[in-house]
């Protein structure tokens, strides 16, 4: 299927939700909060906490023995419509596994849910192929810049605190697009502001780390604008990267 008609998070989530849950799952993208929300919403909603212990099971590339996930695929589940199988990290499945996973997806089951995790998925493999015609593709890219500010926001509403516009652009700039790095800095102000205090540019300077690399421009830019605390932060971190004093 085309990217443009693949469905979107809350779509996927609405349906398994509603017992319509997809027959594989392919969970991909550099936004790893996104990712990981969406993985844990989903589960807990084709296999719910009473029961996932009978019936989820999670793998990794290492170790990988695919015979006993066939059979655990076909063992029929306990005390639920369907058991789910996650295989974490699935591009660096071995070819021989990926050919095995194929014999699987051309006879699949409607007892089972495979769910396929991975930062970075290649369409162009068979197995990959396969799984999108079978199932759903989701894709949870890094947002861009412009989008970043309504990103930070969402995340930050979720913890439950909330920021000032300035806050928001003076994370990013210290960050960049890493929602890793991102909400690891939101939790980190959670802890610091008292219950609904509004974050401040001024906050997020105090406990904030500046972890994006920063560039001659933006040192140049905070000289420019005599915004002397700022250029001496960007300069610590143009040199703490190995750039030349010079």
């Amino acid at each position: 299927p085309k990217r443009s008609s693949r469905p979107n998070a809350e779509g996927l989530l609405l349906d398994a939700k509603n017992g319509k849950v997809s027959l594989v799952y392919v969970i991909t993208g550099g936004d790893e909060v996104s990712r990981d929300k969406f993985f844990r919403k989903l589960v807990s909603f084709v296999v719910p906490d009473n029961v996932r212990d009978f019936n989820f099971n999670s793998y990794n590339p290492e170790g990988f023995d695919p015979i006993s996930f066939k059979s655990t695929y076909e063992s029929y589940p306990l005390m639920s419509p369907r058991r789910v199988l996650a295989l974490h990290d699935c591009e660096k499945l071995d070819q021989a596994s990926k050919e095995y996973l194929e014999t699987i997806l051309f006879n699949p089951i409607e007892t089972s849910c495979i769910l396929f995790v991975s930062e970075k998925v290649d369409f162009r493999l068979k197995l990959f192929k396969l799984a999108s015609n079978v199932g759903s593709v989701i894709d949870f890219r890094v947002p861009y810049d412009k989008n970043l500010p309504q990103w930070i926001e969402m995340q930050a509403s979720a913890i439950g605190i909330r920021l000032e516009s300035k806050a928001i652009l003076r994370l990013q700039m210290y960050v960049g697009n890493s929602p890793g790095e991102l909400v690891q800095e939101l939790n980190k102000i959670a802890v610091c502001v008292s219950d609904k205090e509004t974050v401040t540019e001024d906050l997020v300077r105090r406990f904030c780390s500046t972890t994006r690399g920063a560039t001659v421009f933006e040192l140049a830019n905070a000289i420019g604008e005599r915004n002397c605390q700022d250029a001496l932060k960007l300069a610590e971190t143009f040199l703490n990267t190995g750039n030349h004093p010079a």
